[in-house]
């Protein structure tokens, strides 16, 4: 813990303070300078004292029960404050600020999203703080320092408080406008077949309800004289592979709606994995 105050409140003066100012108290007229020297020696003892006290008993827990976040949620995390009886009965205010990466917010901050700068209670150790995913990919909390703040503004006890916490965001799962698609190659031809179930693998038929009309059993219709659709059988097709070129007209950059392409990509892998496929 760092003690922020005026040059003249510093520790190091102590020995100058407590030397000069019995020397001074046995000087004739300069008693009243004595006596004070001493008395600034002692209130600089005392900011001392309270900083190696702050210093033991103040700690910072931080709890979360979410690892993984998908651009736009929204999560609580509990800060736990040991000590805080201690700054309690000194009477002295605690605020928290925090810094977090491009990947976190914290919402109930509107002038800076990123950074967080809040009064702690002294009479309960537990707080909730809500943060939200912003961007995909890694997400942590950079800063974290406690300051308790002297009265009359004579300085600040700062306490730094490293945060191993990470957060993976994970990009978004809606469904988005297709963008960055190209135009065919030459001898190319879009596949109009779902992936999801081969026509090539016909299994049987079925009483009809409500598949397209690409999907009815004609031949099994008019034999049974009710209306038929296809059973497909799922077969090796089932195994997916995606490229996916982020790259920018230049070929040098990023495109530019490239976390939107990840996002499609991302939706696309969802519902595939919703159908049983690989």
């Amino acid at each position: 813990m760092t003690f922020s105050t005026h040059n003249a409140l510093q520790k190091e003066w102590i020995p100058v303070y407590g030397f000069a100012g019995i020397i001074l108290v046995f000087v004739p007229y300069m008693e009243i300078v004595g006596y004070a020297l001493c008395l600034l020696a002692g209130i600089v003892w005392f900011f001392e004292r309270t900083r190696k006290q702050l210093e033991r008993a103040l700690r910072l827990h931080v709890h979360t029960h979410e690892s993984l976040l998908f651009v736009g949620d929204e999560t609580e995390v509990q800060l736990i404050l040991d000590g805080s009886e201690t700054v309690e009965r000194l009477g002295l205010p605690v605020r928290i600020r925090m810094k977090s990466n491009t990947a976190l917010s914290f919402p109930d901050h509107d002038r800076s999203p990123n950074s967080l700068d809040l009064t702690l209670r002294t009479d309960q150790a537990r707080h909730v703080l809500r943060v939200q995913a912003e961007f995909r990919g890694p997400a942590y909390i950079e800063e974290c320092v406690l300051a308790v703040t002297l009265p009359f503004h004579l300085g600040t006890y700062l306490l730094e408080c490293p945060i191993e916490k990470r957060w993976t965001v994970l990009p978004s799962l809606t469904l988005h406008p297709p963008v960055g698609t190209k135009r065919l190659a030459l001898g190319d031809r879009p596949l109009t077949a779902s992936p999801l179930r081969n026509p090539l693998q016909v299994l049987g038929s079925k009483p009809y309800e409500g598949e397209p009309v690409k999907e009815i059993d004609w031949v099994a219709t008019a034999k049974l004289g009710r209306v038929q659709s296809k059973v497909f059988q799922k077969t090796s097709l089932d195994t997916f592979t995606f490229a996916v070129d982020l790259s920018g007209p230049s070929g040098y950059t990023l495109h530019h709606d490239f976390e939107s392409i990840i996002s499609q990509v991302a939706y696309v892998t969802t519902r595939l994995l919703k159908e049983e496929c690989k």
